[in-house]
């Protein structure tokens, strides 16, 4: 060796060394892919097999017949195949894939009001059918028998409203008695096909505003020959079936007239007057307690959630428990009584023969608890 320094030389590959080389790494992460997608699909395979095992075992446990579990079945592979879990305990899932699933059959109203009326009977077993107290709905079909509609024909532009009480439903139509306050001169020609407009009022919630097709009328009775000169012909139905709503709105919160209060609390049932004074009624003595939730509060009244109905002539007797706030002792005359599903009633009161220096601890509690949090103020020194 001459004792120069000899560089090693890279060796210089040629295009077709290239090509290869970028032929194998190109397969390679094609093969890095596929085996992604494989493996995912098999982890989904296996989440949505361990979920319809859990579907089935709840499915036991509810005793669902025959008829029933074929329908869901149907219902989960058509519209939502990946969750079936979901179908089952979650009221907003079943809300989504019961509506998208009628939709698709409601070209044969036989098969459409049939498994309608099977589909309500799955809510209800699987206890979807509760809305908890002042929760917002997503659709007409989680109402609950007893909501007052106040409805009117969609063309007309007088504000003609009448009153609908619901009292029956399933996840085909609303069966509502319609009540039109005896002044059958103003009430609207009604016909199967008809759009209506209509508006309900959820208490603790919000209004509501949607609009809905008449199916059909049932038990119509004529109209008084007085009315006929007004509008001939008009038939006046005791019965109206009418499709769930569309373009359902959340339209109006009460949140700055009352606040949510939870409170279970032991309430007296107080012999209420007959002759409608409620002078002296806070010291009449309850004849008997009965267990209850107080779930809102306003200087006004109350509204309480109950496992009984409660006649509407008795007086309820509660001691409201209010943070930072001495507990003040109330009557109050029941206003109204409505079912909210599961067996339990909502059961509104308006206070009576409360005075004025009470009802300000009560407004100022109410006041306080609608003021925004106070913001953190973070100073930079």
């Amino acid at each position: 060796m001459d004792g120069s320094l000899k560089f090693l030389r890279i060796p210089t590959p040629d295009r077709t060394e290239l090509i290869v080389a970028a032929l194998v790494f190109l397969l390679l992460f094609v093969v890095a892919i596929v085996g992604e997608i494989v493996r995912r699909r098999y982890l989904r395979v296996q989440r949505v097999r361990r979920a319809w095992e859990e579907v089935y075992r709840i499915t036991r446990s509810k005793e669902l017949s025959d008829s029933e579990l074929r329908l869901l079945q149907a219902v989960v592979s058509m519209q939502c195949p990946l969750d079936p879990l979901g179908f089952v305990t979650v009221r907003r899932v079943f809300n989504a894939a019961v509506e998208k699933y009628l939709a698709s059959v409601s070209h044969d109203p036989a098969r459409f009001e049939q498994e309608g009326a099977l589909l309500r009977d799955l809510r209800v077993r699987l206890g979807l059918d509760f809305v908890p107290i002042g929760q917002p709905i997503d659709t007409t079909r989680d109402l609950s028998r007893g909501q007052v509609i106040l409805a009117k024909p969609a063309a007309d532009t007088r504000g003609s409203w009448f009153k609908l009480t619901v009292t029956q439903l399933d996840e085909a139509y609303i069966t509502a008695a319609a009540d039109f306050s005896g002044a059958e001169q103003e009430a609207p020609l009604l016909k199967p096909g008809d759009e209506i407009t209509c508006r309900l009022w959820r208490e603790d919630d919000a209004r509501y505003a949607f609009k809905s097709t008449i199916v059909r009328l049932e038990r119509v009775r004529a109209v008084p020959p007085s009315a006929i000169a007004i509008s001939e012909g008009v038939a006046l139905p005791d019965v109206i079936v009418f499709c769930h709503g569309t373009d359902f709105q959340r339209t109006q919160s009460r949140a700055f007239y009352r606040v949510r209060h939870n409170q279970p609390t032991s309430v007296g049932i107080v012999p209420g007057p007959l002759d409608g004074n409620y002078e002296g009624a806070a010291l009449r003595k309850p004849t008997t307690h009965i267990r209850a939730r107080i779930v809102s509060l306003s200087a006004g009244g109350m509204a309480m959630e109950t496992q009984q109905p409660l006649p509407q002539h008795v007086l309820l007797r509660a001691t409201l428990d209010m943070p930072n706030t001495e507990p003040v002792t109330v009557t109050a005359q029941i206003v109204g009584v409505s079912s909210v599903g599961a067996g339990r009633y909502l059961v509104r009161g308006a206070f009576v023969d409360i005075s004025e220096s009470e009802r300000d601890v009560i407004a100022q509690y109410v006041w306080r608890k609608q003021q925004p949090p106070p913001k953190s103020e973070n100073v930079l020194i």
